[in-house]
């Protein structure tokens, strides 16, 4: 029995860091993602710190097959059941789960640097020539140039809202798709605060937008197959006509 638990606590030492408690189910945002290469970086430095290249083990050798409990040999009424498990090889070193858990977390914490650099590499890309006025704010920011939202339903069912601009000097179905890549692109990097242009729905994970140019102006359809999400798109894009 001691020596499980100590083994448990062995392995708990080791055991890789909770993620970060967001409240609910989204990505990371980008400081979200550096966060947690900092914390896994700060671990793997505490499992390195246990790590002793030179300690070894004298006893490093298969362990025996037959593992009999210490109140005795079970039997079945008159014969001896032998209890059988692998035979495992000690570890040579016995520090060496430290040196393990460590490389597992600068692993982890590379791949949220890396994931952390893509979104930003997205950002910049879906966002160049667009000008800092308009990255400051989505088009869905211009409420006096919206000129309805109207739900949008598939086979009854709500999926997103309609909405249609007016049809300002400079505003085509073109320019509106790289301003809608652009902000989209800018949510990711937020990770989908709830905070961060709440007005917008282009903010909302997993929107997906079609835009055409009409006679009328440039209609912009946004669609989500999460019922949950298509209600918030609808509910944002109303607010922009219904509200002051």
């Amino acid at each position: 029995m001691r020596i499980a638990v100590a083994t448990a606590l062995f392995l708990a030492s080791c055991a890789t860091p909770k993620p970060i408690d967001r409240g609910h189910n989204r990505p990371l945002s980008v400081a979200e993602h550096q966060q947690e290469a900092d914390r896994h970086e700060i671990e793997a430095k505490k499992q390195e710190s246990l790590y002793r290249p030179e300690a070894t083990n004298p006893n490093a050798q298969p362990l025996q097959c037959f593992d009999q409990p210490l109140a005795g040999v079970p039997t079945d009424g008159t014969e001896p059941i032998p209890l059988m498990r692998p035979c495992w090889t000690v570890d040579s070193n016995p520090t060496a789960d430290h040196k393990r858990a460590a490389e597992a977390h600068l692993h982890a914490a590379a791949e949220h640097r890396a994931r952390a650099a893509a979104l930003l590499g997205a950002e910049k890309q879906s966002c160049r020539g667009m000008g800092e006025q308009e990255i400051s704010h989505s088009p869905f920011y211009h409420r006096d140039d919206i000129l309805s939202v109207k739900p949008y339903r598939e086979d009854r069912a709500l999926r997103g809202a309609v909405v249609l601009f007016r049809r300002v000097p400079g505003l085509t179905a073109d320019w509106m798709r790289r301003a809608i890549a652009c902000h989209q692109a800018r949510a990711a990097v937020m990770g989908y605060s709830t905070t961060f242009m709440p007005y917008c729905p282009l903010m909302l994970e997993g929107v997906a937008t079609s835009v055409d140019d009409i006679p009328a102006g440039v209609r912009v359809t946004l669609r989500s197959t999460n019922d949950v999400t298509a209600a918030a798109v609808l509910g944002r894009a109303e607010d922009l006509v219904g509200g002051e």
